[in-house]
């Protein structure tokens, strides 16, 4: 059986039932996307002069990751050509948890029955740049960012209503 925690979605990774496949002794470990924590918060604020602002902290427990290492005939007895071995059960590894803030500011201008609403948005404000997925194949590359968060973003834009 599976390390049970609240929050935590585990149990069987592996798909056969073959007693000779070495990947049969870490078969238990975090299953899907397995995020034992997220957090989201958001709210929204009427400022002088009209202008509102909005504001969004999303916040998550890192992915689960399945260390193997790749082995071939010619260094140890396999029943296969070449093998990825997992060295420890899915999900003792994650990759870094990951904090995003985004923030908005917007005022309604009318003019006779016309609305223009400018809009000014930034998109992880604090340019975080989180490893979103790596290499988990051991080796000279393992541990590799193979993914990170998107920069900072800067939004501008007019809503228009006639």
């Amino acid at each position: 059986s599976g390390i049970n925690a609240v929050g935590r979605n585990e149990g069987d990774t592996f798909a056969s039932s073959d007693l000779n496949n070495p990947n049969f002794q870490f078969r238990q470990g975090a299953v899907s996307m397995d995020l034992p924590w997220v957090l989201k918060f958001s709210g929204i604020y009427e400022m002088p002069y009209g202008i509102t602002a909005a504001g969004n902290v999303q916040s998550y427990a890192g992915s689960p990751e399945s260390s193997t290492v790749q082995v071939a005939s010619n260094t140890v007895t396999l029943t296969q050509v070449n093998q990825s071995i997992q060295v420890e059960p899915r999900g003792e590894t994650r990759t870094p948890s990951l904090t995003l803030v985004d923030v908005s500011f917007r005022k309604i201008l009318r003019l006779n029955d016309r609305t223009f609403e400018p809009v000014f948005e930034m998109h992880n404000l604090l340019n975080v740049a989180t490893v979103q997925s790596r290499n988990a194949v051991l080796g000279p590359s393992y541990g590799v960012a193979a993914n990170i968060s998107r920069g900072r973003l800067l939004k501008f834009g007019v809503n228009i209503k006639f």
